[in-house]
């Protein structure tokens, strides 16, 4: 069965038409959290969706003002996912944790 990963959801909706074809889903999200997850081996796909609120300039009546430092460590955290799945694939073992 061919993995995709749904980094940074909850509910996966972006990824339930995979999940519909047979596809196993893991949602990497608030339960696992995307700073403490090394991925399988096998992935066959990555959906990434860090939250974007930090980044907004349209973010005017928040009660906590845009952070761009912790929008971009979650982004950097996915990239690290991302990478890992991309070093097993061409086999640069010397950077897989």
């Amino acid at each position: 069965m061919k993995t995709i990963l749904h980094l940074c959801a909850d509910i996966g909706s972006d990824s339930q038409p995979y999940k519909d074809a047979g596809y196993n889903v893991i949602l990497v999200g608030s339960k696992i959290g995307v700073e403490n997850y090394h991925p399988p081996e096998n992935i066959y796909g990555i959906i990434a969706n860090p939250p974007c609120t930090h980044f907004s300039i349209a973010r005017t009546t928040a009660k906590t003002s845009r952070d761009l430092r912790e929008g971009m460590r979650l982004v950097k955290e996915c990239l690290r996912i991302i990478w890992e799945c991309q070093y097993r694939t061409t086999g640069d073992q010397r950077h897989s944790t």
